[in-house]
């Protein structure tokens, strides 16, 4: 069977992608009947006895082409692909598939890169991946903090996925002055310098001490140097679009893009990106999200 090169509900006319009305037709009702309870069972079962077409001549529908359709960011009209599902809709099938998983599921190479990067914006302390008592994984504060809801693994990859359609509407919001950065002379680096000169001036200094201060003297000055990191915003750009371009948040785009991931409180998550930049999922008003966002990037220290 021929492989379909675009997303169900696409096709290209004069080098563009444009809508296919008939296939979007299909994609729209599998959003409509997902959010009003069908299971993906039932509707590859309506759809195969409908004899309805997913490539030329096929109707050969199952429960992971299905799943695809529902998680695909680009039916939400990202980058050059028209919008055919408003994004309303689309997170409103990603939290209803994930209120109908109440089973233990095998762990996703995404859930499972995440362990080492998400924290709690509160404390600081690790979120951990547990599975409960209803045998449904949640994320938790390794410190035992409430403030924020217990996330399950689909509402942690959509709350990433809806900070990332954002950024890429508004690619401004990576674009954040440089905080503190440069060498910050301290303390602990002018005491080893005096212990270093006071070495100098031995007649038979140690050889082993010396070479110990001159270490910590390193390490010192090394730790005082805060990089600029706003140089690495063209990366995460790039790393967006790809991600985008591959259909939604992948282990590829966390391990590249992504320094941590904070839960801020209910329903509320914040991205760090490996340039320094934060962005929130929680919507502000337009004039007021840089001073919003900047208010959120001092309050937190990671």
């Amino acid at each position: 069977m021929r492989n379909r090169m675009l997303p169900l509900g696409y096709g290209i006319e004069n080098g563009e992608i444009v809508v296919n009305e008939q296939e979007a037709e299909i994609v729209k009702s599998i959003f409509d009947e997902y959010c009003n309870g069908s299971s993906l069972k039932t509707l590859v079962n309506n759809l195969n006895e409908r004899n309805v077409m997913f490539t030329a001549g096929k109707a050969q529908w199952n429960k992971g082409r299905i799943h695809h359709i529902l998680t695909d960011l680009r039916y939400t009209g990202i980058k050059a692909f028209p919008q055919i599902i408003n994004p309303d809709t689309f997170n409103k099938a990603i939290h209803f598939k994930n209120s109908k998983s109440i089973s233990k599921r095998e762990i996703s190479s995404e859930a499972e890169y995440l362990k080492e990067k998400v924290f709690c914006g509160k404390c600081g302390s690790r979120y951990v991946r547990i599975i409960d008592s209803n045998k449904k994984e949640r994320w938790v504060c390794a410190n035992g903090c409430k403030f924020g809801r217990r996330p399950t693994d689909l509402l942690l990859l959509s709350a990433i996925q809806a900070i990332v359609l954002r950024v890429n509407e508004n690619r401004e919001l990576l674009l954040q002055q440089p905080r503190d950065t440069g060498y910050t002379r301290t303390l602990e680096i002018m005491r080893l310098t005096n212990e270093i000169a006071r070495l100098n001036e031995q007649i038979s200094p140690s050889f082993n001490t010396g070479k110990t201060l001159l270490f910590q003297i390193a390490e010192s000055k090394f730790s005082a140097c805060k990089e600029d990191k706003s140089i690495y915003t063209d990366y995460v750009l790039e790393q967006i679009h790809n991600t985008i371009e591959r259909g939604g948040v992948d282990v590829p785009f966390i391990k590249n893009s992504v320094h941590k991931v904070l839960i801020t409180g209910k329903n509320e998550y914040e991205i760090v990106f490996v340039n320094g930049a934060r962005i929130s999922n929680k919507e502000v008003t337009e004039g007021a999200s840089k001073t919003c966002n900047k208010d959120r990037r001092e309050s937190i220290t990671v």
